[in-house]
């Protein structure tokens, strides 16, 4: 396999044309701004993966000759684990007979949504809430950091420094003015050409006080001026029920893959 250089990983184009889910982080891979790509030819690709934060992405037909070691190496690929996406089925045939079913999870549920649904009024209603001791501040050098620390790091896990996030990507913040301490943040996940990947996160001393809708209102505000797609995919009922206040269409569910290299 090889590793295909960013300038390089448009020939990969074809082979993703079908899957639409996810769609900014495989557009932030292929046009060569976030991630890793691999394929068994930089010229001619029949297979390939690639590779951002807690994603993978896998196409080409799992038969090819190199596809076995392409599974067999997942569990090399950083982070405590990952999400498999594939369009054909035998993929995950694949990785389950590879890994087993203590470390491939086949059937956990996400769900999908649609952003043609969303409203400026309601956005803009949802994004000027106050809540009382808190402040909402734009991410920036100081901040970025210590939001993937203070609450989760999935909110930095595609950028190597704060300055390459102020540099690619953009998000804001909640702080609790008493402490100090930051209770929530929205970030950019993957930044393409026609979208963004939106995460948010909040630390649960904080939870059910509201800020994730007002923090998510203002990123996708913010998305939509600068002209960009503000994809969502929901891990859970819970970020399904936030993004339907906040102006999503709900698609429905759908099962997806998760790879754990320790099998618990």
């Amino acid at each position: 396999m090889f590793n295909v250089p960013p300038a390089d990983r448009y020939r990969l184009a074809q082979l993703f044309q079908i899957h639409h889910r996810w769609r900014p982080m495989i557009d932030s891979i292929i046009e060569g701004q976030f991630g890793s790509a691999d394929s068994d030819s930089i010229e001619n690709p029949e297979i390939a993966q690639l590779t951002l934060g807690l994603f993978a992405f896998y196409a080409g037909s799992p038969k090819h000759p190199l596809a076995i070691d392409l599974v067999r190496n997942a569990t090399r690929l950083p982070f405590e684990g990952r999400w498999i996406e594939f369009i054909d089925p035998a993929w995950g045939d694949l990785f389950k007979d590879i890994h087993g079913e203590k470390k491939f999870k086949g059937h956990l549920t996400r769900f999908d949504m649609a952003s043609d649904t969303l409203d400026l009024g309601i956005l803009e209603k949802l994004a000027s809430a106050h809540r009382d001791g808190f402040k909402v501040l734009r991410l920036d050098e100081s901040t970025v950091m210590r939001a993937g620390g203070e609450v989760d790091s999935a909110l930095i896990h595609s950028f190597q420094s704060a300055k390459d996030f102020m540099a690619r990507g953009f998000g804001c913040c909640a702080i609790e003015e008493s402490t100090g301490r930051i209770a929530s943040a929205a970030t950019t996940y993957a930044v393409a050409k026609r979208g963004v990947e939106i995460e948010i996160d909040t630390h649960p001393d904080f939870r059910r006080k509201g800020l994730a809708a007002i923090l998510g209102a203002s990123l996708i505000l913010k998305t939509i001026r600068r002209g960009l797609d503000p994809h969502w995919d929901a891990i859970s009922k819970e970020s399904e029920a936030l993004a339907i206040k906040l102006g999503y269409r709900p698609l429905g569910s759908y099962e997806a893959c998760w790879l754990d290299p320790e099998g618990y």
